[in-house]
């Protein structure tokens, strides 16, 4: 029996990884020529857990532990000189149950003069208290090329450009029938959904049951300013409240709307200006361009985890990271779950593990053939 993990994203790149590093034959499956979905279309901020510090200790803590792995593993590809977090309320309960949350989580944070906050048209006298924190920002494209790299030199075989389907043959195991071209396989198999919004698609496609699920919309604005780093409001996580740089530019986000589409709305664009110009001098004439991600709710009670979604249904163990800083540990928990039923007793590694620059190229137009053996 193989695993077959379907989604080439942040989660289902890390778990094939984790599953072939463990001895593990594994196929990853990816439905467009790259990776698509979410996880190329955010910006990459890799929190400390400060976000949530004062509202959810479980994720707080998560996240921390995460941020440290992250900069072991991903070090040559994180980006920006730190992250700061601005009060702008006078009298702000929210800050002092804040400054807890850190203290209780460990996280180092120290508070700093504004003018140590590089960011051009900051609009400086309004804010009340300004705390560094160890956010951090990846340039996920690079990585989630090499990370995907390191997973095809680590044994994985990867098709991309990929249709499926499958039926369920019991005792958790499934029967893939994957076409590529004119290219046919059928692998015998357990299952890791990592499909990101389209997990309700697959969990449809292979058990033939329909599950509750809702999609949502999550837009960012490009805008011409620069900052060096993370900037975000000391309050409660909600809209329009975190900067980061991207490609030169600063993305302001982010936005919830019921999925319609990949298109901004007037709405959401509003909502988004309305958070720039709390902090900066900004008009249409500043704002550089959109970027949108589908995005995945689910029903928490029925994840096997506090802070994401895992879930098994019928063997297929679905797989999601709604905070792209934890989609590791995400895969790590699959992985473990699916390598118990294939009697795999090895660890995961993929904490302590670097992902280089110089990992093994990629050849974008993978091809197999039906004498593949699997």
């Amino acid at each position: 029996m193989k695993a077959i993990v379907i989604g080439a994203g942040i989660t289902g790149t890390f778990a094939a990884l984790d599953l072939a590093t463990r001895g593990a034959e594994t196929v990853l499956l990816e439905r467009a020529p790259s990776t698509s979905g979410a996880t190329i279309a955010i910006g990459g901020v890799i929190h400390s857990g400060a976000r949530f510090a004062a509202v959810n200790d479980t994720l707080t803590k998560t996240c921390k532990t995460e941020n440290e792995v992250w900069r072991h593993i991903g070090k040559d590809f994180l980006k920006g000189e730190a992250g700061y977090f601005i009060r702008l309320d006078k009298d702000d309960k929210y800050a002092e149950n804040w400054w807890d949350g850190l203290k209780k989580a460990g996280i180092l944070a120290r508070e700093v003069p504004v003018s140590e906050i590089k960011a051009n048209g900051l609009k400086r006298a309004i804010i009340q208290e300004a705390v560094e924190t160890p956010e951090a920002i990846v340039d996920l494209r690079e990585f989630l090329f090499h990370l995907l790299g390191k997973a095809v030199e680590s044994g994985v075989f990867y098709i991309n450009n990929a249709s499926w389907q499958g039926n369920y043959l019991g005792n958790g195991e499934y029967r893939v029938k994957v076409k590529r071209g004119s290219s046919e396989l059928e692998i015998d198999g357990y299952v890791i959904n990592a499909a990101g919004s389209e997990i309700p698609d697959v969990v449809k496609g292979l058990t033939g049951k329909v599950k509750k699920y809702e999609k949502f919309r999550g837009s960012h604005l490009g805008l011409r300013v620069q900052i060096n780093g993370v900037l975000e409001k000391m309050r409660a996580p909600g809209f329009a409240d975190l900067f980061s740089s991207f490609n030169g530019q600063t993305l302001i986000t982010p936005t919830l709307e019921p999925f319609d589409g990949l298109t901004i709305n007037e709405k959401e664009y509003q909502t988004l200006m309305a958070g720039a110009r709390e902090l900066f001098d900004v008009g249409p004439s500043d704002v550089t361009g959109s970027l949108s991600a589908p995005r995945l709710s689910y029903d928490q009670g029925a994840s096997l985890m506090k802070t994401d979604y895992l879930e098994e249904i019928d063997g297929l163990i679905n797989a999601y990271s709604s905070n792209f800083t934890c989609a590791r540990l995400v895969a790590e928990k699959a992985a473990d779950l699916l390598s118990i039923k294939m009697r795999i007793k090895k660890k995961s590694v993929t904490s302590s593990i670097q992902i280089r620059p110089e990992t093994a190229q990629l050849d974008s137009t993978i091809n197999f053939s039906p004498s593949d053996k699997f």
